[in-house]
């Protein structure tokens, strides 16, 4: 057991992984499941989110999509291997190639980091 974390609840992490069939990265998983503070987690999140904004996992899509997550689910988005993960780079690398694919000679690809980084 975890420091922060009660078994039962080590419990429901472990099992709402594999139930979204997520593989967890050890050290990610015991480095947030002894964070005591929501508001530490909720920045980790954030923090998260800003480097990788995708996923093609669709367990994990399901988390990212959710505006506000429990803290359960909160633990497995956070402590998800990253390879699970499309990291900022390479959407706005596709969406760059994308955009000269069809000769949209609007896009901006700064603006586009700034946009997935807000949103």
């Amino acid at each position: 057991m975890l420091a922060g974390k009660s078994q039962r609840s080590c419990k429901k992490i472990l099992d709402r992984a594999k139930i979204l069939e997520i593989e967890l990265d050890e050290f990610h998983y015991r480095q947030y499941a002894i964070v005591t503070s929501r508001a530490k987690l909720d920045v980790e999140e954030e923090i998260l989110r800003e480097a990788y904004p995708d996923t093609d996992h669709a367990g994990l899509a399901s988390l990212m999509l959710r505006p506000r997550l429990n803290e359960e689910d909160l633990l497995v988005l956070l402590a998800a291997k990253r390879d699970q993960l499309t990291p900022l780079s390479a959407v706005v690398t596709q969406a760059s190639a994308l955009a000269e694919k069809y000769e949209i000679s609007t896009y901006d690809q700064n603006l586009a980091v700034e946009l997935l980084r807000t949103s």
